[in-house]
């Protein structure tokens, strides 16, 4: 159900019996109503000018929630709802992660546009955890987050350009932005991995090469450009 741009006179929260509830940029809704719908599994208030999110610690069997770009919201009773395993925080002026912590079943994070310094050990915690989405945000060190297991994707590296190592976990698939500067990849199975393709690739251009085949000068580019990587 979606009820957008609306005033709180015109949604009776109480008569919901949705599982999902789209209520997103509502600036004048009152969200008090909410804590009897424990029906909810689905919930988007994102765009909503909330501060407090007090109603919602009874929601125990939330499992997506996004309260993005409510830049002045309290997130601190987050902490309730256990059952999360989507949640998006864009835009929220949080500096901390720490309220998080007892969040175990999460298996995506949205944390873009903030105000985040360091990513808290807790982040291990979070076994399930796959997606992180850290974009635009003032991180420089992910060696907290350095064991990891089961990550496939750590966001956009958008504006962190300090970050020259990156430790990466077991399923990692793709590592977004533009201005990355990684000058060392450090683990076992992409250094396994890309060590094996490189002796392979190395066998059959031997043989080409024995064959007096030319290679192209993009082929010779990419080999360069791997050799200036260093995989421990």
């Amino acid at each position: 159900m979606i009820h957008r741009g609306l005033e709180k006179t015109d949604i009776q929260l109480k008569q919901i019996q949705n599982q999902q509830l789209d209520i997103s940029s509502n600036k004048q809704i009152d969200i008090a109503p909410l804590k009897d719908l424990t029906c909810l599994i689905k919930l988007d208030m994102s765009r909503c000018g909330l501060r407090q999110l007090s109603a919602l610690k009874s929601l125990i069997n939330l499992q997506f929630l996004d309260i993005s770009y409510n830049s002045n919201v309290n997130i601190t009773a987050l902490q309730y709802l256990k059952s999360l395993t989507h949640l998006y925080l864009n835009n929220c002026n949080i500096v901390s992660l720490y309220v998080l912590r007892p969040l175990a079943n999460l298996e995506e994070l949205r944390i873009a546009s903030n105000k985040i310094v360091y990513l808290d050990a807790n982040l291990n915690e979070m076994k399930y955890l796959e997606e992180l989405r850290v974009q635009y945000n003032l991180v420089g060190d992910f060696s907290q987050i350095e064991k990891r297991q089961n990550f496939n994707n750590i966001g956009n590296f958008q504006d962190m350009p300090s970050q020259e190592e990156l430790h990466t976990a077991n399923k990692m698939r793709r590592i977004e932005g533009p201005n990355v500067q990684l000058k060392y990849i450090k683990h076992k199975t992409i250094k396994t991995t890309l060590n094996n393709c490189k002796q392979k690739i190395n066998v059959v251009m031997n043989r080409m090469c024995s064959n007096h085949v030319q290679f192209s000068s993009s082929i010779v580019r990419l080999f360069q450009q791997l050799d200036q990587f260093r995989f421990e």
